[in-house]
């Protein structure tokens, strides 16, 4: 792939991956979560720029999901395990909405699960 425009959603997708990864879910739960919502919000508007269309602003993991699904029928159903991440896209990071650091262990095993089969669907090495 060498899209400039697909590299970059990529490495954007990486970088929240590695920063959700890298944090401690008892001292930075929220951190924790958002960066799993963003690494896969990143992985599927990567996704559209894959099959040439243009990612809308939006943080709804599941909407991405059915105009993804429209577009390509080898798209999965993902939408049960992108609802464990839709709400930490915004309202975690501010006060009113907390994580527990159950809530980041979850969000992780998730955006990794997420993480693995939507860098398959775009043939992608298994782990970078």
């Amino acid at each position: 792939m060498t899209d400039p425009w697909l590299e970059e959603w990529l490495e954007k997708a990486e970088e929240d991956f590695r920063a959700a990864s890298s944090l401690d879910p008892e001292s930075t739960p929220g951190a924790i979560c958002f960066h799993c919502q963003q690494c896969i919000e990143k992985y599927l508007k990567a996704s559209m720029a894959a099959m040439g269309m243009d990612p809308p602003r939006t943080h709804d993991l599941i909407a991405l999901n059915d105009d993804l699904r429209r577009a390509d029928a080898r798209f999965p159903i993902l939408a049960q395990r992108l609802q464990v991440l839709t709400p930490y896209s915004v309202p975690v990071r501010y006060p009113g909405v907390g994580a527990a650091p159950d809530d980041a262990r979850e969000a992780v095993e998730t955006m990794q699960e997420l993480r693995a089969q939507i860098r398959q669907l775009l043939e992608l090495e298994p782990e970078q």
